[in-house]
């Protein structure tokens, strides 16, 4: 009969990596302390395997995403990525493979939305049906995020709110935070826990209600008593500012309301003490969706050099340890692409 000496070293793995374990097994049998440690790898070896199932259940719906995308939208092996043809839609499948989404039934869901087409997903045989969640990631921070939206051009306004709606319904959660406000700081409703039944209820019944003109072109300002609100939010949250605006802001113009030579530098100034603001954040994401290819304000207009500047300034400049996102709605359609790309964002996506 041959036996066998086992030595533990309480410096190796896993004692070294989990303080009390050692302590916990020194005074066992040495039988049950072989069992432990065995059950111990089996147990890791289990979460290993089920890890690498989930993979390869969330691999085949994207494989199936592409391989129905690709049939349906057929080109040459050398053609250049995303083609001119396709390059709405092929965005918008790059954009789609960078969300993390949960479980097979969101991705069927997200591709007959954005690329319409219909996916079936792996085999029954598999065991994995579309509605087992892949558990692959950790589950995101609770999220405050305040919607800021420019509702002084009615013509795309109706578009704005369907599209903060499906974000609201899908990917903010019961114990996350929201607020709703509009440019010029109309409040639709203040920074509060979603909630569900009655609460969640009310706050999208005001969001729905939301249609309608109102609010000033004042967008600095507007973010500013945003970042202020955000501000006294608990650190526990990731915190979010999502504007959709045509950077216009009228504020920049002198006290009788004329555009003049010192415009440009009032806004500058502004946009200074806004960047101020964020950088005393951590964990912020400031999205801004520009919307001027849609709001048709004088095209013409000497400032729009500067609006541009200023938008894209407040992005880049969010703070190292925040992140900024700046995406350009160029038609009323693109506003749902914008949101999702958000929506993208907020779930753990790359969003770029």
């Amino acid at each position: 009969m041959r036996r066998y000496l086992v030595c533990l070293c309480a410096e190796d793995e896993p004692f070294c990596t989990e303080p009390g374990l050692a302590a916990s097994l020194r005074d066992l049998p040495p039988d049950q302390i072989i069992e432990a440690l065995l059950k111990r790898k089996d147990a890791v070896t289990a979460e290993a395997l089920d890890s690498f199932e989930a993979q390869q259940a969330r691999g085949a719906w994207q494989n199936e995403v592409c391989e129905t995308y690709y049939k349906a939208h057929a080109r040459r092996a050398d053609t250049v990525w995303p083609s001119i043809v396709h390059r709405k839609l092929d965005v918008k499948l790059r954009d789609m493979l960078s969300v993390p989404y949960e479980a097979g039934s969101n991705i069927r869901e997200a591709a007959q939305e954005r690329l319409g087409i219909e996916i079936s997903g792996p085999p029954a045989h598999w065991g994995w049906t579309p509605e087992m969640e892949f558990a692959l990631e950790a589950k995101r921070r609770e999220m405050a995020v305040v919607f800021l939206i420019d509702r002084t051009y009615e013509q795309f306004l109706q578009s704005v709110v369907d599209a903060v709606l499906k974000v609201f319904d899908k990917y903010v959660v019961e114990d996350d935070l929201v607020g709703y406000y509009g440019v010029g700081f109309s409040e639709i409703f203040g920074v509060q826990p979603k909630g569900t039944g009655a609460q969640a209820a009310t706050l999208r019944e005001q969001i729905v209600g939301s249609v309608q003109k109102g609010g000033d072109p004042h967008v600095y300002s507007s973010i500013k008593k945003c970042l202020d609100t955000l501000i006294k939010v608990d650190d526990k949250y990731s915190k979010w500012l999502v504007v959709l605006t045509d950077t216009v802001d009228f504020e920049c113009f002198n006290a009788k309301g004329v555009n003049d030579k010192q415009s440009p530098m009032r806004a500058e100034a502004a946009v200074s003490s806004v960047v101020q603001a964020m950088q005393e954040l951590t964990g912020f994401n400031l999205v801004i969706i520009d919307a001027h290819g849609i709001a048709n304000f004088n095209a013409k207009h000497n400032m729009w050099p500067t609006w541009h500047k200023m938008s894209q300034r407040l992005t880049d400049d969010v703070g190292d340890a925040n992140v900024g996102l700046n995406i350009e709605a160029t038609n009323v359609s693109e506003i749902d692409e914008a949101f999702e790309r958000v929506a993208g964002a907020m779930t753990g996506g790359a969003a770029g």
